[in-house]
């Protein structure tokens, strides 16, 4: 499994080739699909489709580049739902990315 790897070891074998960025993506949802209902670790879940598309074109420029994440759902990500896990905020859209996430798709 991949995702039993570093993510020292992740970055190394995405720039040798050993495996692409639409792997991951791909073991990340299929362990999603098989564990969130019993950990409930995901509020919104991106469709797998939008995240592959991201992948495809994913270019390797940075050490964190290709390699797939999540956020708690207390930072702010434009145009999708964040609700910091409270009833309050079940509607909530973002208008704007939280510092934390635009570094971190700024970093790959």
């Amino acid at each position: 499994m991949l995702l039993d790897k570093s993510i020292l070891e992740l970055a190394a074998g995405l720039r040798q080739d050993e495996f692409t960025s639409v792997d991951l993506v791909n073991e990340c949802y299929d362990n999603i699909a098989k564990y969130n209902d019993k950990i409930n670790a995901f509020i919104t879940i991106l469709p797998r489709e939008t995240a592959i598309k991201q992948a495809q074109s994913v270019k390797l420029t940075s050490p964190l580049s290709g390699l797939p994440f999540v956020i708690k759902d207390c930072f702010n990500t434009s145009g999708i739902t964040t609700t910091a896990a409270s009833h309050v905020l079940k509607n909530y859209i973002a208008p704007y990315d939280a510092t934390v996430y635009k570094k971190l798709l700024t970093a790959g």
